[in-house]
């Protein structure tokens, strides 16, 4: 019964499934080539990227949490980010590591759906919070008069319940339709590309990727052309000025924006060709749908490297960490 619900969860990787049946590529599964180097070496990649997201994500969200000048409805929406992001990499990507450790599905029908269900869900809410933020700074520094009125703290907090509950009904909705499933070549459990219709993968990509990137690209290229204008002293009023911690805060949250997509981009191209017949390889394949994952261990390292406000905050709570430990264990 166990290997029933193993190869019933698992698709094959592209070049070991019967092309004779089309009808049949999702149920015929053949086991990865489990070639020891190239085991060593995505175990310590994917150990490296669980390590760097469990404690940065962990970091940023105690800095949020423990900084009196971080309580700004902005900052909770990184805080989104990062709670979901720690689940990919406190969750998600330990599951795929134990799968690439075994190099077989370890996991029960229920499992795999629930961890793509997950995986699934966090990318689509890490996604929409960077398109929330960038309608936050769009309305901070284009519409400053209506900013107070529309973000405030508990509209703030209702716009994030919000993100979280509509993407836990559509990934409900998507393990309930089995579009979530084993992907042997990736080792991880998540939507099935292929089995995609076409008018399933459109509204995807449509309105999970498309016009959430559609809408921060249109908010930042206002906010891009409003900072210049400043600074040409091209008829802007005092009262638009930004702070100059103000544009570090628009420039570190622009660039984790523009990683996130980047990261998202490879799997963007494999489902596309893949809806063109074009059949990448299944190395590209593993690692489009690793990059996903592992864009959930980059935004504390982007907040870190480029606003000054967070690195004082991780020094803090990693000095404070040390001496609470060194403390106990004085006194132990």
């Amino acid at each position: 019964m166990e290997a029933d619900n193993e190869t019933s969860t698992t698709v094959a990787p592209r070049d070991c499934i019967e092309e004779e049946d089309e009808h049949s590529r999702d149920e015929f599964a053949c086991p990865m080539p489990d070639v020891l180097a190239d085991k060593i070496a995505d175990c310590v990649v994917l150990s490296i990227f669980i390590a760097i997201g469990v404690i940065g994500n962990l970091l940023l969200i105690i800095s949020i949490l423990t900084t009196k000048r971080m309580q700004k409805p902005q900052y909770y929406f990184i805080l989104s980010i990062a709670s979901a992001d720690l689940l990919v990499s406190g969750y998600v990507l330990p599951c795929v590591l134990s799968a690439r450790i075994s190099n077989k599905n370890i996991f029960t029908d229920a499992q795999c759906i629930f961890n793509a269900f997950v995986s699934f869900a966090c990318t689509g809410i890490s996604n929409s919070n960077f398109c929330a933020i960038a309608l936050n700074r769009y309305c901070f520094v284009i519409k400053r008069h209506l900013y107070d009125r529309i973000f405030t703290g508990r509209s703030t907090l209702l716009i994030i319940l919000l993100i979280w509950v509509i993407w836990f009904i559509y990934s409900g909705v998507e393990g309930a339709t089995d579009n979530f499933t084993y992907l042997a070549d990736a080792f991880a459990c998540f939507n099935y590309d292929e089995k995609y219709v076409f008018s399933a993968t459109f509204m995807l990509a449509a309105f999970g990727v498309f016009l959430p990137l559609c809408i921060s690209c249109f908010a930042y290229g206002a906010i891009f052309w409003k900072l210049y204008r400043i600074k040409a002293n091209l008829g802007e009023s005092a009262d638009t000025t930004l702070s100059r911690d103000e544009r570090r805060a628009i420039f570190t949250i622009m660039a984790a924006f523009l990683v996130f997509n980047a990261c998202w981009v490879p799997y963007l191209v494999q489902v596309i060709t893949e809806k063109m017949d074009i059949h990448l390889s299944n190395m590209f394949h593993k690692y489009s749908v690793w990059m996903s994952f592992f864009n959930s261990s980059m935004n504390a390292i982007v907040y870190g490297l480029l606003n000054a406000e967070f690195r004082a905050s991780y020094l803090r709570v990693i000095k404070f960490t040390a001496f609470k430990s060194s403390r106990s264990s004085t006194s132990g």
